[in-house]
């Protein structure tokens, strides 16, 4: 099977590689103390998973529910209120929240939405890889914006050229 010319520009997962390279380390003798992707190094507590299992019994939850476009309203209003608490924000349930699976899944959907071919998308440097890979996929051109500590970790606007070269 072919694979499309846009894959044969991201390049690999970086998280991947150092999985590997600490594997290697590892099967070396060396030990290890890995900052990589922050997988949980403890187990999920009992608690959590007999929740899980409970919820996962209810008949209530083995369907899609009704207003399931953005998210379960229920769980967004629940959102609202949370971030309303926590930080002192007034957010509308309706239109300024989406329930998804993670962040990764918003940011690769929000570029497939809003991005057309040959689009010139910023990206902070350094910045989280797997967006490069979702501007690629969509087709967008990535133009990396320096995060500095002279600039107090901000991105100069000004140093961003408006005629970038695709």
């Amino acid at each position: 099977m072919q694979t499309a010319e846009r894959l044969k520009k991201i390049p690999p997962y970086l998280f991947m590689e150092l999985r590997k390279k600490i594997n290697q380390a590892r099967a070396a003798g060396v030990d290890v103390i890995s900052l990589a992707i922050g997988d949980p190094v403890e187990a999920t507590p009992n608690s959590v998973i007999d929740e899980l299992c409970r919820s996962a019994r209810d008949p209530q939850n083995h369907r899609y529910p009704t207003d399931e476009e953005k998210g379960m309203l229920a769980f967004r209003k629940e959102i609202a209120r949370w971030y309303g608490e926590r930080y002192g924000v007034s957010l509308n349930p309706e239109n300024e929240i989406l329930g998804l699976i993670g962040s990764k899944e918003g940011c690769h959907h929000f570029v497939l939405a809003r991005v057309n071919p040959g689009d010139i998308v910023l990206m902070t440097d350094p910045g989280y890889p797997a967006y490069r890979s979702s501007i690629l996929m969509g087709v967008g051109v990535p133009f990396n914006v320096p995060i500095l500590p002279q600039n107090h970790y901000l991105p100069v606007l000004e140093d961003i050229p408006t005629d970038v070269a695709r």
